[in-house]
């Protein structure tokens, strides 16, 4: 996926008052989220539809996963259904139809894992019916095999990312690991917090990695108006061995463009390891980071929600 336009470097962020919910604790929660039996639903003839791209559930069965923060936010689809994508922009049809011979995307597939955080899980119920149901083992799978997608081969942390958007409407997100019957993989993203809002990728990691599509819907914010902070300062202090070994320290200064936000992206090398990332005072806060073979985005978590205008350090 392409690097996010809210990135930072900091390692360091003003003293909040305490807040709930412990976010490091739903973290780990939903990382280890299962299908939810309570939530099962029938699909015949659903229809969801996102920025360029629809979902046509013929027939089959939406498996929600166990819901985080009291919000379903990840579905699993196992039955026979169509992705049809066609982006709006002609440059982005020409660009598309070089990879899939055709500017508008017909893609069958059996399995599909859709994670969210917006109303997705409010459309789906509308013309589907969720209620206590059978677990199915293909469907676990299903999720199994997305998240290992997404931890060994993308290596995007895709349980932060929506946890970001739970917890702040500004970083609302919708992401498609779709099984195609016609050319595999496919990964179908809406992200506002990307520099390009809307993204349609084909891999077979580690030797096949192509952005078929990857646009801004017409009539939307450029990217730095999307941005949640401006950062002012940066004070950097590096130390290296004679062993090559590197250390170092980041203090950042930077003002909030937006409210809400709860946990913030710093885009750094996934080799570099974090030892601690603290307030100015000294106090720890928590943050997240997976090994550096996987997912190793780092997410910095705040006690308190950004407040648009305030300033930080």
């Amino acid at each position: 996926m392409r690097p996010r336009i809210l990135s930072l470097s900091l390692l360091a962020i003003v003293p909040l008052a305490a807040a709930e919910p412990d976010l490091l604790a739903v973290y780990g929660q939903f990382r280890k989220a299962n299908i939810d039996p309570n939530r099962v639903a029938t699909a015949e003839n659903l229809v969801l539809k996102k920025d360029g791209g629809t979902f046509q559930f013929n027939n089959g069965t939406l498996y929600a996963l166990e819901p985080v923060l009291d919000q379903v936010a990840g579905v699993v689809f196992v039955g026979d259904g169509v992705f049809s994508f066609e982006p709006s922009d002609p440059v982005e049809r020409a660009h598309l139809a070089r990879f899939a011979n055709n500017p508008r995307l017909e893609e069958p597939f059996k399995e599909a894992v859709l994670f969210f955080a917006d109303s997705t899980f409010a459309d789906l119920s509308a013309g589907a019916k969720f209620r206590p149901g059978t677990a199915d083992p293909k469907a676990a799978g299903v999720l199994n095999d997305a998240r290992k997608t997404f931890r060994d081969s993308l290596r995007t942390n895709v349980e932060a990312r929506v946890l970001a958007g739970l917890t702040s409407p500004k970083q609302s997100v919708f992401l498609a690991a779709i099984h195609g019957q016609k050319h595999g993989n496919l990964l179908f993203a809406v992200d506002p917090m990307n520099g390009e809002a809307v993204s349609l990728v084909h891999h077979n990691l580690p030797h096949v990695y192509d952005v078929w599509s990857s646009y801004n819907p017409q009539g939307s914010p450029a990217a730095a108006q999307r941005a949640l902070v401006h950062t002012a300062r940066i004070d950097l202090t590096t130390e290296v061995d004679r062993k090559g070994k590197m250390e170092a320290n980041a203090a950042s200064e930077f003002t909030a463009l937006t409210d809400g936000p709860r946990l913030l992206l710093v885009q750094l090398a996934p080799s570099l390891r974090v030892s601690k990332v603290a307030a100015s005072d000294g106090s720890a806060l928590p943050y997240i980071q997976e090994a550096k073979d996987k997912d190793a985005d780092l997410w910095v978590l705040l006690p308190k929600s950004l407040e648009r205008g305030a300033k930080y350090s």
